[in-house]
Parts: structure tokens; sequence; C-alpha cells
């Protein structure tokens, strides 16, 4: 992996076990030139990799990520997807430039 953000703290770790818990994301860089927001999206959908990497984490941590994303260097785009282990759900794609 290249990339786990932990977003937001949990209700365990805050002290407040009314706070919502903490969102996890998994980001895997690629130096791959993609500028088509149509294909950023699909990358994400099909990444094995992705899958892999979260099926990785749930295993150490005991939970499902929340989402998993490529981010694209050389054009700034990214796109994500909600993990579930039955398969990933698009979320979105932006550019970052």
């Amino acid at each position: 992996m290249d990339r786990v953000d932990v977003i937001g703290a949990s209700g365990g770790e805050s002290g407040d076990e009314s706070a919502p818990p903490a969102q996890v994301v998994i980001t895997d860089y690629k130096s791959s030139d993609v500028r088509d927001p149509a294909r950023a999206k699909e990358r994400a959908r099909d990444s094995l990799q992705l899958q892999i990497y979260a099926l990785a984490y749930q295993a150490e941590s005991g939970r499902p990520p929340d989402a998993v994303q490529l981010w694209f260097l050389e054009s700034g785009w990214w796109a994500g997807s909600r993990w579930t282990p039955s398969g990933s759900t698009r979320l979105a794609t932006r550019s970052g430039a």
C-alpha cells in the first residue's frame, strides 16, 4: 500500500462515544498518465491491486477500509471507490490540477 489515511477520530479513540467512526482510505499512487475521468474511474473500479490492499487491511485490522482510490501522478487525477468485500462502488473522480 502506498498510503492508508485515517480521517476523523473514532468514538473509542477520542473518548466521545457519540463521535462518528474514523474513515479509512487506502491510496495507491500511479505513474501512468490517465487524463480521462471515465478511464480513471474504470481503473479504480477494476484494480486488483486495490482489492488486495483492502483485503490485507481488513485481515490486519479486523475491519474493511471505507474507500480505496488511485491517484495518477502525471495528470493529478484521482478516482476512488467505496469498498466492500463483495466489490467496490464508484465514488468520485476529480482533477488535482
